[in-house]
């Protein structure tokens, strides 16, 4: 992926996005500079799939650990929750509600982090 996003179907895209996150050979930094691109081209039709959950869990993960932007981090977190609705893969709730609490539990927020977590 170039800092443009390459003309193909979404479920490409995020196929090809999640397959470069996992492998963790691209600094935080550029692929979440790249998930942001592809973000802003697929948002206003997000994909059906639990692909579009994982991609917003995956954006989340760079932002708090790549960028150690807990806000950021927050927010693709419950973006990738609400996604739930859309697609209905509750591994993908369960995965950013975790995340959430282990975000508020580095906040020093334990009351918070146990309501992500349940």
């Amino acid at each position: 992926m170039a800092d443009s996003v390459p003309d193909a179907p979404a479920d490409q895209l995020l196929t090809a996005f999640l397959k470069v996150h996992a492998r963790g050979d691209v600094p935080g930094a550029v692929l979440y500079a790249r998930g942001e691109a592809l973000h802003r081209r697929l948002a206003s039709t997000p994909p059906d799939s639990a692909d579009w959950g994982r991609f917003l869990v995956a954006l989340g993960e760079l932002a708090a650990e790549g960028l150690q932007d807990d806000r950021a981090a927050s927010r693709w977190f419950l973006a990738a929750l609400e996604s739930v609705r859309q697609h209905g893969d509750s591994e993908v709730g369960t995965t950013a509600g975790y995340d959430q609490g282990v975000l508020h539990e580095r906040r020093g927020n334990p009351q918070r982090a146990a309501a992500a977590y349940h």
